[in-house]
């Protein structure tokens, strides 16, 4: 069900209002920090569980752009963890996102959603289309530009991508991806 408070309502709306009007998450995402408009989370577990408001975090905006609970659909099987022993110690290895094929459940129209299944589809595909700028999600190096680099290196402090910017003509400068969402961890290598 969608939450019973407006305000929860009215902000999840606004996202994917401003993700149709702008075609990006992470414009959405520099938008409200813009605005400084604070996004519902939950904290705590259980009966002790409380909605808090929070700046938005990339991650935590993309996580929310591509569940399908918000298109009114039941998802079960998302992801797998393989889990491997360590020194005789259950240890979680890896988190594996599945394709949608390779979900457990599936079951649309189950609840009244934010926004429709064609409209979540539809975004799914412009998210992974920004994901590169060239239309598939491919990991690696950019394929265009003169920093050959990009995609490739990762920030010494927190490990997120770096993003190649041309200042100038002959400028090639590595940021980081954390840096430009959170400017408070200082968190830039050029």
């Amino acid at each position: 069900e969608k939450d019973p408070d407006e305000r929860v309502r009215s902000a999840i709306d606004l996202v994917f209002r401003k993700l149709a009007e702008l075609g990006s998450a992470r414009q959405v995402c520099f938008w409200l920090c813009e605005q400084q408009i604070t996004l519902p989370a939950v904290s705590g577990a259980g009966s002790a569980q409380q909605v808090v408001w929070k700046q938005p975090r990339y991650h935590s905006l993309l996580s929310l752009l591509k569940n399908p609970i918000y298109a009114g659909a039941y998802a079960y099987g998302r992801s797998k963890t393989a889990v491997g022993l360590d020194l005789d110690r259950k240890r979680s290895v890896h988190k594996k996102h599945l394709k949608r094929e390779q979900w457990s459940v599936l079951i649309l129209d189950h609840h009244e959603g934010y926004i429709s299944w064609d409209a979540f589809n539809s975004n799914q595909k412009m998210i992974a289309h920004n994901a590169n700028g060239m239309g598939e999600l491919v990991r690696g190096s950019v394929k265009r530009g003169g920093a050959l680099l990009a995609g490739i290196l990762r920030c010494g402090h927190c490990g997120e991508k770096l993003l190649a910017q041309y200042p100038g003509p002959a400028v090639i400068r590595y940021q980081c991806v954390s840096y430009a969402l959170d400017r408070e961890t200082n968190c830039c290598v050029s």
